[in-house]
C-alpha cells in the first residue's frame, strides 16, 4: 500500500489504460460511496464497470458494521449510549476526514 499525492493527469492515465480497478470518497455522512466515473475537460472513464468493487464493498461492510455494533470496534471509534425512548443502545461512530482513495494495479 502506498499513500501519496497523484496528478490528475497520472489519475487519468491509469483510468485510460485500465489499470485503475477502484476508486471511493469516504466522509461522515456518505460511509464510503463507490466513484462510478472520472470526468476532466473533454474525458470520462468509467470505473469498474459503474459497479461497486470488492475492497470498497469490503470497507463498507466493516465500517457500518462498526457503527452499528455488530462488528467489533478495534479502533475506539465508537460509544455506546442508552436511548431513553428506544430502552436499548445507540451507537455513534466518529469519523475524521474525507478523502479519496484509489486502487490501481501497478
Amino acid at each position: 500500500v502506498e499513500e501519496r499525492l497523484l496528478s490528475v493527469d497520472e489519475l487519468f492515465e491509469a483510468a485510460k489504460t485500465g489499470a485503475l480497478e477502484e476508486a471511493w470518497c469516504i466522509g461522515t455522512a456518505a460511509v464510503i460511496s463507490p466513484i462510478g466515473a472520472l470526468g476532466w475537460g473533454d474525458k470520462c472513464y468509467e470505473i469498474n464497470q459503474n459497479r461497486i468493487g470488492e475492497l470498497s464493498q469490503k470497507l463498507y461492510d466493516e465500517l457500518t458494521g462498526i457503527q452499528w455494533g455488530t462488528k467489533p470496534d478495534p479502533f475506539g471509534w465508537t460509544w455506546k449510549k442508552y436511548s431513553e425512548y428506544r430502552q436499548k443502545p445507540v451507537f455513534g461512530i466518529f469519523t475524521l476526514c474525507v478523502f479519496p482513495a484509489i486502487i490501481w494495479d501497478t
